[in-house]
């Protein structure tokens, strides 16, 4: 699955290029748009949680509770 990110957060949309690097590509070309806030998008929307849900530094691991599919 590739994967376009659409954060608010520098922070996170940084970390997640870092974690995500090989399956990243252009929101034309990806399968699911990761965000950080109320999204409308024409691909599905993987949401990450606001509010501090995710600790920082985060893993790849912490990542996989805190992402929803809306």
């Amino acid at each position: 699955m590739k994967y376009a990110i659409d954060c608010r957060s520098i922070l996170l949309q940084k970390g997640l290029t870092l974690l995500l690097k090989e399956k990243l590509v252009s929101l034309s070309e990806c399968d699911a748009v990761i965000v950080d806030y109320e999204a409308k998008h024409c691909k599905p929307i993987l949401r990450i949680e606001p509010h501090g849900v995710i600790p920082f530094p985060f893993t790849s691991s912490s990542l996989s509770f805190s992402v929803s599919l809306v």
